[in-house]
């Protein structure tokens, strides 16, 4: 029987304390309605976590990519404890920094030179600043998600169309990015993925101010043939720097990220989440060119050295070549997305797994936005229930504590929630 009394019993009570009763917007249950969805959590461990009301879940969310070895990792979990232990900050400079830069740059082929910070978000903000120190120039380019800070959260032309999709589905306000000052748009400007005209349109009419293109190589939608070297030649024709951003890709395609499997070394990248397998955490890696503009530039992150984040990053990274890791993460992954398309074929639902098997995704695709949103609601709703848990509107993530199991039960769970959303009219 599934059961949600605490978690609505504690929800109530966050929302006198917490804005929104959460930390993070995509948290809340308004996001999941019409589904019940598990609001709080007691425990995790491995590929699973249980929430308060004592209802268990194989987690495909995995904290928003930020678990790539698994809830309570022992080596990982052992190795940040016994660092705490020796101390977490210092007033000075710790070795550990040295030990993790030597590590990067033997793994991520961009990797010449690193600088460390706390989250995603940090990270890509530091990136594009380091950018414009470089070029002596202003504007951004991008494409994908860079995290919440003002130079992403609009651009010229307003609300990306896609984004503004994207807060239809998980129920947000139209209005949620006001706060951002109106000048700051006219500093970024969006991208069209696979659209290799659009972008030269861009860098003929204003590539003597433009700073850096910064994307994610990829997400839902795939690189068409040459797309990515094709951006890449482009923007350095323009004198304009190449940046990936692998928050989400980092560690989970190939060992070196999506530019390791692709092939495309970019001027500059950022890593966060996984590389450390959840701990706070983040980086900024690139050509040695680039990264010694950093010399003259002034950051005060206090926790930009912490030790916890600096020894899970490094434990994480061992671990990934020590056990082949990211082999783990394609195989279930073709397991999980080759079972998912047979159903949908077996069904005949309108839909189709995109993404690498590493980090997959399954979209509706009926032409009634209407029909979609309810199939998609659906599906997530029966899934829950049997204890399933697979974001909305997000790519899924694979960990390295999945097992075989865990990927014959989803696909059974799945063929039932696919039935109920088919009746969907």
């Amino acid at each position: 029987m599934y059961r949600m009394s605490r978690s609505e019993s504690l929800y109530e009570k966050a929302s006198q304390l917490i804005p929104g009763g959460s930390q993070m917007y995509n948290k809340r249950p308004i996001v999941y309605e019409p589904c019940e969805y598990p609001i709080f959590v007691k425990n995790a461990r491995g590929s699973r976590f249980t929430d308060v009301d004592g209802n268990e879940y194989i987690d495909y969310l995995l904290a928003y990519g930020a678990i790539l070895l698994g809830y309570n990792y022992p080596p990982v979990m052992e190795a940040v404890i016994k660092q705490i232990r020796e101390g977490t900050i210092f007033s000075i400079n710790s070795e550990l920094e040295i030990e993790l830069a030597e590590k990067v740059t033997s793994t991520i082929p961009s990797a010449e030179m690193v600088r460390f910070f706390l989250s995603g978000s940090e990270a890509t903000s530091a990136a594009v600043r380091m950018a414009r120190a470089f070029s002596g120039k202003e504007i951004v380019l991008r494409w994908g998600y860079h995290g919440w800070h003002d130079w992403c959260a609009t651009g010229q032309d307003g609300i990306p169309a896609a984004l503004a999709e994207y807060f239809d589905i998980i129920n947000a306000p139209r209005d949620c990015l006001r706060g951002v000052p109106r000048d700051i748009a006219q500093y970024t400007m969006e991208l069209r993925y696979n659209d290799i005209d659009f972008l030269e349109k861009i860098l003929k009419s204003a590539a003597d101010n433009i700073a850096c293109i910064i994307m994610e190589p990829f997400y839902f939608e795939l690189p068409q043939p040459n797309f990515l070297e094709e951006v890449k030649k482009l923007v350095h024709q323009y004198e304009v720097l190449f940046i990936f951003d692998e928050v989400k890709t980092g560690c989970r395609v190939a060992r070196g990220g999506a530019q390791e499997y692709f092939g495309i070394t970019p001027d500059m990248s950022v890593f966060s989440k996984a590389v450390s397998n959840g701990y706070p955490f983040s980086m900024v890696v690139g050509k040695k060119e680039v990264m010694s503009v950093n010399e003259g530039l002034w950051y005060a992150g206090t926790n930009s050295g912490n030790t916890v984040g600096l020894r899970a990053a490094l434990t994480t990274l061992q671990e990934v070549e020590r056990n082949n890791v990211v082999e783990h993460l394609w195989r279930l992954g073709e397991k999980l997305t080759e079972g998912i398309k047979f159903i949908v074929n077996n069904l005949g639902i309108e839909g189709e797994i995109v993404g690498l098997p590493p980090m997959p995704s399954f979209i509706f695709t009926s032409s009634d936005k209407e029909i979609k949103k309810r199939q998609t609601n659906t599906f997530l709703c029966k899934t829950i229930e049997r204890g399933i848990l697979f974001p909305k509107e997000h790519c899924w993530f694979i960990s390295y504590s999945h097992a075989e199991a865990d990927i014959d039960i989803t696909l059974q769970i799945c063929e039932d929630a696919f039935r109920a959303a088919k009746e969907v009219r």
